[in-house]
Formats: C-alpha cells, sequence, structure tokens
C-alpha cells in the first residue's frame, strides 16, 4: 500500500472522498442498528480505533482530507485500497479495479455479474438472463437496445422529429429535426408537447428493439437445430 499522497484534492475529488467515507458510516450502522444514521462518530471513531471522533466528522463534511493513520484503519476494517479511500480507484476491491480498468463497468454491476457466473446448479433463470446480456452485449454495435435504453433512462438530449405544419402532433418522420440539449421541458411547451410522453415514447422503443432482438435469438436457434 503506498503511502504516497496527492498534495492537494479538487472538489470533486474531496466530495467523493467524503461520501465513501460516509457511506462507510452508513454501512457499518446497517450492519449494528438496521438503520442508515444510527451510529454515531463517536461509536465509530471507538470501533476504528481513532483518537477523535471529530476527525470523521470533518472528513465527511469535507473540510479535513483524511491522513495515512485514518485511511489505514477504515482499510482494515472496511477494506479497500488506499488509492480507494483518496477517490483515486473506482472501486474498493482490487480485483474490480483490475476488471473495471478493462471494461469500464461500475463495481456493482461486476459483483452482480460475478453471481450469474457459470456453476453447477445455477438456477435456468439467472442462466437465461446472462444468455440475454451477452447477446445484448455481442450485438451492441449493430442494435438500437442500449441507445433507446439510454434516451430512456437519461432523458436529457434528444433528436426529435416533428411535423412542421402540425407542430403539436405526436413525433413523426418527416420534415423538421430539432435538437435538444437543454430545457427540452420548456422547448415542448412551446411546440404544445407534453414532456411526459418522452419515456413513454422511448420505452415503446425498446419493447420493439426487444421483439426484434427475440425473433434474431429465435432465427439463430432454429438455424442451429437445422444444421
Amino acid at each position: 500500500m503506498s503511502k504516497k499522497k496527492k498534495e492537494s484534492f479538487s472538489k470533486s475529488e474531496i466530495a467523493l472522498i467524503s461520501k465513501r467515507f460516509a457511506d462507510a458510516r452508513k454501512q457499518k450502522s446497517r450492519e449494528l442498528y438496521k438503520s442508515d444514521s444510527a451510529l454515531s462518530y463517536r461509536e465509530l471513531a471507538k470501533i476504528l480505533d481513532i483518537g477523535s471522533h471529530s476527525t470523521i466528522q470533518k472528513i465527511e463534511k469535507g473540510t479535513q482530507e483524511p491522513s495515512y493513520e485514518v485511511i489505514k484503519a477504515y482499510i482494515n476494517e472496511f477494506g479497500g485500497s488506499y488509492n480507494y479511500w483518496l477517490g483515486q480507484d473506482v472501486c474498493k476491491e482490487l480485483e474490480n479495479q483490475e476488471i473495471q480498468s478493462k471494461i469500464c463497468l461500475s463495481e456493482k454491476a461486476i459483483d452482480v455479474l460475478k453471481t450469474y457466473k457459470s456453476k453447477p446448479g445455477i438456477i435456468l433463470v439467472k442462466r437465461n438472463k446472462l444468455l440475454a446480456l451477452n447477446y445484448i452485449i455481442e450485438n451492441m454495435d449493430n442494435s438500437d437496445f442500449l441507445e433507446n435504453m439510454r434516451k430512456y433512462l437519461f432523458y436529457d438530449n434528444f433528436t426529435f422529429v416533428f411535423n412542421i405544419n402540425n407542430p403539436s402532433s405526436d413525433i413523426v418522420e418527416t420534415t423538421k429535426v430539432i435538437d435538444i440539449t437543454s430545457n427540452y421541458q420548456n422547448f415542448c411547451s412551446s411546440f404544445k408537447f407534453n414532456a411526459s410522453e418522452i419515456p413513454k415514447i422511448y420505452l415503446s422503443k425498446i419493447m420493439e428493439n426487444i421483439t426484434g432482438m427475440r425473433a434474431e435469438i429465435e432465427k439463430d436457434n432454429n438455424t442451429k437445430e437445422n444444421e
């Protein structure tokens, strides 16, 4: 574990560090009391053998940087690396960090995938979910599924196609393309378009994609059976 520490941190780095320390206290609080906020700074300082509970409080509030000794106490209790507690590694677990550096998945996503790994006795539902996930990833560059899913989950940037002669109508594939990069609620209002319909539109597109993917999978299966 390296003792080398950055001379200064940006505001975003300080925010991440304080969040990780605060999340650790919530984790321990859930373990002991089944509540996120029941564990006090004083109690955690005693568990970690840290002299002053105000040190933990200041780190969580972002007004003090953690010392090497404090980080070492957190590593002993909660795991992770020195760099993780300083916000420099994305993942707490070393194995996950190595995976993340190669494929850019979050630590939570990596942990979920680990539970789906092929092994004797794995239930059929999990195996089928894993097959579906593999299909989506393998065909990621040739499918609109993930793009429509992104729009459905994070609908902040859109390209709409309106009928210029009837702007209050539903989205149609006609004459005018308008890019929206911000404040789409006001934009939709000016065109008498209900912004709350946006998720429904992309959800319907996702369902169309799923139907198409299911047909492709069935086609592949039939081809294999006939070989």
